[in-house]
């Protein structure tokens, strides 16, 4: 049995709804970055609550953007949504292809997408008064959406079941899609290569005229379209090297030649990165100079662009660090995540701030768990390095039991699968003994902290990758909680979000290290 009954009664804040948060919300005041986790990456309630949280900061405490754990490209086209730029929020979500497709094409993002969304058409005007009228024709989802809007998350109960009778009606219609856009891409470097031996010369002299112009408008789109979306992962090296050919055709063509020999590069490999990454472990194999070039040649242009090309850049080094195992590529990548949340600060100017939503694994600090101890640096971890501890909110989220969307292999189908009771003395063991069913624990200051909060516990991590046959000895990452977070969301008991597709996407990205988080 456990001593720690007096830590969590004294600590315990119950959560009922988004007033309840009021604690954390004054506390994120002063914060330049807010990160808020999850102990699963297919969890109803971390969305839901995340999102709650959310719209909190936005609302009350002028954040400036939301940063998650997703590809650059995908994002960008979800936040182009929310701007008002281009499409709707589920349309631009439903979009998302690669594997894990629920993590963010899921009905409870395109809640908050839809928010955000009318958040940001209802303020443009303020915002940028010259912007009056702009844009102010009105989507039918949009008057859906607001006549929604006053549902609690928690009594949306028959809209939810009915939407879980229509994923396998979609998934057909998915599947179908995915085949018609494959074949498409199959087409699409051909028609590149063709296009910027006929467009070089044509389209040079105004390549920096239009640069200029955009850039100007685009700083006009940020301050006057809102709160952005953006992703901060690494995983998208095929559609952000397609895009950052199209933007240098378009734009500036004398930069052609170091993108397309970046291009000719991977595409010795197909599509395959276990290929490449294999080819440069065996064969001495490597596009690193290629992409380094191109990366330098468009570093300072359109942040869209430019970050496209970090993101090849990063994605190359990544899968080459894969290959020589241990703590190199997790590094990699939490380290890319943290240099892209720096560059969306900048863009966004010196009095912005950011949300951010990862894992717990990168959400939180690496230095009170044993991620430390293996040489892993976390993203909760460089981001107290880079701006501070008392200018960054740290939030992690766990649970007991329920079921979880998740895969038993990379690539695998998803599925809803349960979640046990957390394992004997693990913090969800603990919580869920003493705690109320939803609870929030604030991280008092050194000296001021209980037991709970200094002594080294199991705290359970499930990635896009789960077996919960492996409870018993995987699963958990040992913690401090107190030192891991500045604050706790507690959830005794949860359920599975709801994707938004179900058909099959294939994969040859290798698998994240150490367990798909």
């Amino acid at each position: 049995m456990h001593h720690y009954g007096g830590d969590v009664a004294a600590m315990a804040r119950p959560l009922q709804g988004a007033e309840d948060l009021d604690v954390l919300v004054a506390r994120a005041g002063g914060a330049r970055v807010v990160m808020i986790g999850e102990a699963s990456h297919g969890t109803h309630e971390f969305y839901v609550w995340r999102d709650l949280l959310t719209r909190r900061l936005i609302k009350e405490a002028g954040f400036s953007f939301v940063a998650v754990e997703g590809d650059w490209p995908d994002c960008e086209r979800v936040g182009a949504a929310v701007k008002g730029e281009r499409g709707d929020p589920r349309s631009a979500l439903h979009a998302y292809e690669r594997w894990p497709t629920w993590m963010w094409a899921n009905e409870e993002v395109v809640d908050f997408g839809c928010w955000l969304a009318r958040f940001n058409a209802k303020n443009r005007e303020k915002w940028v008064p010259e912007l009056k009228g702009e844009g102010a024709e009105r989507h039918a989802w949009v008057e859906r959406e607001e006549r929604e809007e006053r549902q609690g998350p928690e009594e949306r109960g028959e809209r939810e079941r009915h939407g879980r009778g229509e994923w396998h009606e979609r998934g057909q219609r998915d599947e179908q899609g995915a085949r018609e856009e494959r074949a498409e891409r199959e087409e699409w470097g051909e028609r590149q290569e063709r296009g910027a031996r006929g467009e070089r010369q044509e389209r040079g002299a105004r390549g920096e005229r239009q640069e200029q112009g955009a850039r100007g408008e685009r700083g006009k789109r940020e301050v006057g379209r809102g709160v952005g979306f953006h992703g901060l992962d690494v995983y998208s090296l095929w559609e952000s090297l397609r895009l950052v050919l199209t933007w240098v055709r378009e734009h500036e063509p004398d930069r052609i030649p170091a993108a397309m020999r970046a291009y000719h590069c991977f595409r010795a490999y197909g599509e395959d990165l276990n290929a490449y990454a294999y080819a440069t472990r065996v064969h001495g194999a490597s596009c690193e100079e290629t992409a380094v070039r191109m990366l330098i040649d468009l570093r300072g242009r359109d942040l869209d662009v430019w970050q496209n090309a970090e993101v090849v850049a990063g994605a190359e080094h990544y899968y080459r660090a894969l290959m020589d195992g241990g703590p190199r590529s997790w590094n990699v990548r939490d380290r890319h995540m943290d240099a892209t949340l720096a560059r969306l600060l900048d863009h966004y100017g010196p009095d912005s701030k950011a949300v951010v939503w990862a894992h717990n694994t990168h959400v939180g600090d690496a230095q009170a768990t044993d991620q430390a101890k293996f040489g892993e640096v976390t993203l909760g971890s460089l981001a107290r390095g880079r701006f501070g501890r008392d200018r960054v909110l740290l939030v992690g989220l766990g649970s007991h039991h329920g079921t979880v969307v998740a895969g038993r292999q990379w690539g695998a189908p998803m599925e809803v699968m349960g979640v046990p009771p957390g394992r004997p003395g693990s913090i969800e063991d603990i919580l869920h003994a003493e705690a109320p069913e939803r609870a929030l624990f604030v991280v008092p200051p050194l000296g001021q902290r209980p037991d709970l909060l200094v002594d080294e516990l199991a705290h359970r991590a499930i990635g896009v990758v789960y077996r919960p046959e492996r409870e018993a000895w995987g699963n958990y990452v040992p913690s401090v909680l107190g030192d891991r977070y500045d604050a706790f969301l507690w959830f005794d008991e949860t359920r599975a979000v709801r994707p938004l597709h179900t058909h099959h996407v294939d994969v040859h990205e290798p698998e994240t290290y150490p367990m798909g988080v």
